[in-house]
């Protein structure tokens, strides 16, 4: 039996992490029903590229355009929902924006309790995020994440309404900045194959594969 670990760097707010979770996840499936002896973990870990991002969430166009200016938003906006087409995701314009740091803080709490329980949350944040336009800054929404991933109610508000995992998630960014990693999606296969933000399904799956009979 060959066990792969894949380490994935992103950042919830970053829609191109969004589209490779989904490259991945297909990767992941193919590969495992091909060896079903055989498993894929993946382990998620935090990077913030808006470190100023409003605490109250502000509307997606205002927010974008205070950063890069009308021009270049409408731009970036048009590109992205062409990304989305070729992906089957229907970005929200209309999304709320905000702090990603108490997403992180969820991502490392359910990451303390099973892989699975960590994508599940990692998958819900960005469907609620980009398609159905929650601010991942709203303390609801992530509590909602978080208990029809599994987590406990009691236990999600309380570690939400506290800087739980803050310092952890903190250390982790620091380790990425360190290893020189300051885009995301950023994923290491088996801690020896470093792909960067190459995410290609195809590209995965071969990676995969090439470690099994190594």
């Amino acid at each position: 039996m060959v066990r792969i670990n894949v380490d994935v760097v992103i950042d919830t707010g970053c829609p191109f992490c969004y589209i490779a979770l989904n490259h991945l996840t297909r990767a992941v499936e193919r590969y495992e029903s091909k060896h079903v002896n055989n498993s894929v973990a993946i382990r998620w870990h935090p990077m913030i590229l808006q470190p100023n991002a409003p605490k109250v969430p502000m509307d997606l166009s205002t927010y974008v355009a205070s950063i890069f200016g009308p021009k270049v938003r409408d731009g970036k906006l048009k590109r992205e929902e062409a990304l989305g087409r070729a992906e089957g995701i229907k970005f929200n314009r209309n999304r709320k924006v905000g702090s990603t740091y108490d997403a992180h803080r969820l991502i490392h709490l359910a990451g303390e309790k099973s892989s699975a329980m960590q994508s599940s949350v990692v998958r819900k944040l960005f469907q609620g995020h980009f398609e159905d336009g929650q601010a991942q800054s709203s303390l609801p929404f992530l509590v909602d994440i978080a208990v029809s991933s599994g987590v406990e109610k009691s236990e999600a508000v309380a570690w939400l309404e506290s800087n739980a995992g803050g310092p952890e998630v903190e250390v982790k960014i620091r380790k990425a900045t360190a290893k020189g990693i300051f885009s995301v999606p950023h994923i290491t296969v088996a801690e020896k194959y470093s792909l960067g933000s190459r995410y290609d399904e195809e590209y995965l799956l071969n990676t995969f594969e090439r470690l099994r009979v190594e």
